[in-house]
């Protein structure tokens, strides 16, 4: 549950994150390209897919962690 609890004490940050940032952008440098295309092919059909957006997720919680940790907290 803790992954929820730093989401959730940070959901504007998080949210204004995704068009600053760029998530999927960040996934597709990392396992984008032929390591996708290889998931795909070799293992099963869509996987590299799922690996792109298992990464996404991965960065958010990441950013999650940290604001909260650091007692970085935006409020309106």
């Amino acid at each position: 549950c803790q992954p929820f609890v730093w989401i959730g004490t940070n959901p504007i940050t998080i949210y204004l994150s995704f068009g600053i940032i760029g998530y999927d952008t960040i996934a597709r440098r990392l396992a984008g390209g032929s390591v996708a295309a290889w998931l795909d092919v070799h293992v099963v059909r869509g996987l590299g897919t799922v690996t792109l957006v298992a990464l996404s997720l991965g960065a958010v919680f990441a950013l999650a962690r940290f604001l909260y940790r650091r007692g970085i907290f935006l409020r309106v």
